[in-house]
């Protein structure tokens, strides 16, 4: 049995203990010691029945604690893995719901969380960290890259690209063989019909740039 750490006691710390309850009570291989949140008002605090028992410092005394990352941000998410990099090798679980169905042929980097409900098609490539919150469905030989952040009921065609730190909103569309470019926010319900490039945020039907006001 393993013993993990869930990072985040916030709104999406809920979330990811929903999803860590389901998978490990399922297969009964898995401890949750406890919660880590940098915040030192919670530290000690009581959270979904288990303790805040500290930051990220806690880590260092605790080298064979595996973490899962409860931060919904894909560039906050990235600086909680640095962060934590800094004390040492860690391992960072998969986690993927029972009631999620997954075709063949997909390779995972470390960390990927798969919510309830979810349907994957065959010949995807998860990078790192990446979250895929519930009811999601993937196209054939998609690719997600580093950090991405899915959120709840998008769907992304066959062989689209979503490239390091993309934030995918609630219902959204992404066409066949679109690309989504690094750090781009996808708003809810928009559909992608083209590429978008890197640092955007695109919205509506179909998705434009949201241009900032000066």
């Amino acid at each position: 049995m393993v013993d993990l750490v869930i990072y985040g006691a916030g709104g999406f710390g809920k979330e990811m203990h929903e999803i860590f309850m389901d998978v490990f009570g399922s297969e009964g291989n898995g401890r949750l010691v406890g919660f880590l949140d940098d915040t030192p008002a919670l530290s000690g605090a009581d959270f979904r029945g288990s303790k805040v028992v500290g930051g990220v410092e806690w880590l260092a005394d605790h080298p064979d604690v595996q973490v899962v990352i409860a931060v919904g941000n894909p560039k906050s998410r990235r600086k909680v893995v640095t962060k934590i990099g800094r004390f040492g090798p860690r391992t960072f679980p998969n986690l993927v719901h029972p009631t999620s169905w997954l075709g063949s042929g997909i390779e995972f980097g470390e960390g990927v969380t798969i919510a309830a409900g979810c349907t994957l098609s065959t010949e995807l490539m998860f990078g790192s960290h990446v979250f895929i919150n519930k009811n999601v469905t993937m196209g054939h030989n998609v690719i997600l890259r580093d950090f991405v952040t899915v959120a709840p009921s998008a769907n992304i065609m066959s062989g689209s690209v979503v490239e390091e730190e993309a934030d995918l909103g609630t219902n959204c569309t992404v066409l066949p063989n679109s690309r989504i470019g690094q750090g781009s926010v996808v708003g809810a319900g928009a559909v992608v019909t083209k590429d978008v490039p890197p640092g955007v945020t695109v919205v509506g039907i179909p998705a434009r740039v949201l241009q900032k006001k000066r």
